[in-house]
């Protein structure tokens, strides 16, 4: 099967899109004060945490379908073995983004930045990883 595009917009590009796109609507459509309004931006998405639980789910995923094959491939080890250590990080990553900005969102331009960069990332690490799998799996 290998990758193809429906493959890339269905498990990338739509788990990363969803979150903000329900923010905008949400923020369209329902009556909110100004400070609600405030907390409808992107990058809050994106502060709170959203990427950090998607990188969780592609690592999760990645692991999975490695360790699948592998079951079939005994000759896999080698990938593997190199896939579990990459995914082992950017799962720790992808928790402490997940935790962190579920516990510590702030409104500082400064730790907004950062925080969207380690966390625009991860993400980007996790979904690459997990491309490389399905690459070589199927």
């Amino acid at each position: 099967m290998g990758l193809t595009v429906e493959w890339v917009l269905i498990n990338l590009v739509f788990p990363v899109a969803v979150a903000p796109v329900l923010v905008s609507l949400a923020s369209a459509f329902l009556a909110l004060t100004p400070d609600q309004k405030r907390n409808t931006r992107l990058l809050r998405t994106v502060q709170e945490g959203q990427l950090g639980w998607v990188s969780l789910a592609w690592s999760a995923a990645a692991v999975y379908q490695a360790w699948d094959y592998l079951e079939h491939h005994q000759n896999f080890y080698r990938f593997v073995s190199l896939v579990g250590p990459a995914e082992g990080l950017l799962v720790l990553a992808g928790g402490f983004i997940s935790v962190g900005g579920t516990m510590a969102a702030s409104d500082e331009a400064s730790k907004q930045k950062r925080y969207a960069i380690w966390s625009i990332v991860t993400a980007c690490a996790s979904g690459f990883v997990w491309a490389v799998v399905q690459f070589k799996t199927t």
